[in-house]
């Protein structure tokens, strides 16, 4: 469940996986350190420019950002494609765990997440219904300047002076007002800022 959930908000805060490609050179330490934080996939290596499947008794292990070689030469040219997002998946993990604590407060409702297995649970299983509100509060979360909101199912558009925990709130209130939840166009209004300026 936790996985799906970090798919939908990964969409939704557009932190897709973007390529990327760096040249190395192997002089003292077989151990080079990839430019972006949150590596997702080596796509491609070439060791002064073959393959590395095509180069024997070379090989590589990828822990964290550390790429560390085995079978290198001095003076080797290391050229690796991959992949990058700009947030773990841990700390997307942390957005929803805070979106289900507004949820609960916000709804009166009694969401854990439940740790025990692989795929870490959310009890009770949300309705597809609230995984889009858990991903509207995280995208919120991490962006609280947002003031649009946007999948495949729904666009949000918020005012801008509403402060994060005013979104929050009227976005979940907005959900378990609708029968359908989030779906297609919603705009928040915030009548008592309108009606200051009046």
């Amino acid at each position: 469940m936790i996985n799906s959930l970090i798919t939908k908000l990964r969409t939704a805060i557009e932190d897709n996986a973007q390529e990327l490609s760096e040249i190395f050179e192997y002089t003292v330490s077989p151990t080079f350190t990839l430019g972006q934080f949150n590596p997702q996939e080596i796509s491609n290596v070439e060791i002064n420019g073959v393959n590395i499947d095509e180069v024997s008794n070379i090989s590589y292990v990828l822990t964290g950002r550390k790429i560390t070689f085995t079978g290198l030469t001095i003076g080797d040219i290391v050229t690796i494609d991959y992949t990058y997002v700009n947030r773990s998946d841990s700390e997307l993990e942390k957005y929803i765990s805070l979106a289900l604590d507004q949820i609960n407060i916000n709804a009166d409702k009694e969401f854990v997440i439940e740790t025990a297995s692989d795929d870490n649970l959310v009890d009770p299983v949300p309705s597809v219904q609230e995984q889009g509100l858990i991903c509207a509060v995280a995208a919120i979360l991490i962006n609280p300047l947002m003031s649009q909101y946007k999948t495949l199912d729904v666009t949000i558009a918020y005012p801008e002076k509403l402060s994060k925990d005013e979104k929050i709130e009227k976005i979940i209130n907005k959900c378990y007002a609708s029968a359908n939840g989030l779906f297609g166009l919603i705009e928040i209004y915030d009548y008592n800022v309108d009606s200051e300026e009046a």
